[in-house]
């Protein structure tokens, strides 16, 4: 397999590094990331000017690294259009620092950026460490061989074109409790509270302290120190209400045709 490697957190990333060591053991590996931090970006794309991409040192005994001065989402269009020589058969986003799990995939650069190789057919997963219920020195070692081995143990089990939003805890390999595969918890895995005094108010996302998340849920994974697995995919439309609808755009046509000019 030919793999493409990014992130959200920038090219410097120690999370990065060490997906790319661990994805460079499966196969031929590339690296185009992000310039600078880029979190809560989603899918966003870069438009209405020209971006600037840089081959960067690398790390990684044979493994190439480029820089972008853009989104997530244009690394992964620049890399397949652009910079991989061959078809890239799997791309692979993170070890993000922190979760990516309920709402706040919507937001999350790292999982926005699986997006745009879902979109484009292409296997794709997202890799998160949550660094925020255990918030000692960062594992991302220990997250990147679990995406490893998850990979290693996909082959041909799962249809083409898939899409996967995993997440570990940051704890050693041997404390965690189990993998669970998940759905998308309802609600956020943070807060926002108040900091500073006087008029110069300002906010900081923190852990919520009242977590009770469903059974099943990748939130729920977490606060039960198991690997989270979630499977995505991107139909947005809500079929049932479609046929609930229907007779409302019939009577929409009527008013339409019955309008006064």
């Amino acid at each position: 397999m030919r793999i493409l490697v990014t992130n959200d957190d920038g090219i410097e990333a120690e999370g990065l590094w060490a997906l790319a060591q661990a994805m460079s053991e499966l196969g031929p590996t590339l690296i185009v990331a992000p310039e600078h931090a880029q979190s809560g970006v989603g899918t966003s794309v870069t438009l209405r000017r020209a971006m600037n991409i840089c081959e960067v040192e690398s790390r990684v005994p044979g493994v190439r690294a480029y820089s972008v001065d853009g989104t997530p989402g244009d690394c992964v269009i620049l890399g397949l259009r652009r910079v991989a020589k061959e078809r890239i058969t799997l791309l692979v986003s993170g070890v993000n620092a922190g979760a990516n799990v309920g709402n706040e995939i919507l937001v999350s650069g790292t999982v926005g950026a699986t997006w745009q190789g879902y979109f484009r057919g292409l296997n794709s997963m997202a890799v998160s460490l949550d660094l925020q219920r255990h918030p000692g020195a960062p594992l991302y070692t220990e997250a990147a061989r679990v995406a490893k081995a998850l990979v290693q143990r996909l082959s041909d089990r799962i249809p083409s074109g898939f899409l996967l939003n995993m997440n570990v805890p940051n704890i050693r390999l041997e404390n965690i409790a189990g993998v669970a595969l998940t759905r998308v918890a309802r609600g956020a895995y943070f807060k926002l509270d108040d900091v500073g005094e006087g008029s110069a108010r300002s906010y900081q996302s923190t852990l919520r302290t009242d977590l009770a998340p469903p059974e099943h849920t990748d939130m729920w994974a977490l606060v039960n120190d198991m690997v989270s697995i979630t499977p995505l995919e991107g139909d947005l439309s809500d079929h049932a209400l479609i046929e609930a609808l229907h007779p409302t755009a019939d009577e929409l046509l009527r008013d339409l045709r019955g309008a006064p000019a």
